[in-house]
């Protein structure tokens, strides 16, 4: 085979893999918000109610950066969640929404992700 032949084939495998390579990072960062907080819920959860009335009444989505994922039916965003439970060790037969992932850690319940975002806030104003 041609030396000049061989380089061009290695030089448009080495552009496609690039492109993959920079396809799927930017995938995977449109995917998260910069900050890395996705918050979990659904529209008929009580509790994410409660979650979401605090947001919108604290305009914690003026301040913090963060996620919203409606659960709902979506097995994608369901998936999503039960990877996150994992990454924090949790049982994912027993997860629970409102559920919420800083990045590193699992914080579920409303009282819980409420004092997150109120920390988040207050840490904003200092």
């Amino acid at each position: 085979m041609n030396k000049n032949i061989l380089i061009a084939i290695i030089a448009v495998v080495a552009v496609v893999i690039i492109a993959i390579a920079v396809f799927f990072l930017y995938q995977q960062s449109a995917a998260l918000p910069e900050s890395g907080i996705v918050l979990f819920s659904n529209a008929v959860c009580p509790h994410c109610q409660n979650v979401a009335k605090y947001i919108q009444d604290n305009g914690v989505e003026k301040k913090i950066n963060f996620k919203k994922v409606e659960i709902g039916d979506d097995q994608e965003a369901i998936n999503s969640l039960i990877e996150k439970a994992k990454a924090c060790n949790l049982d994912t037969s027993n997860i629970s929404i409102p559920f919420l992932w800083d990045g590193t850690n699992c914080i579920q319940g409303e009282t819980e992700i409420v004092n997150f975002f109120d920390l988040k806030m207050r840490a904003l104003v200092q």
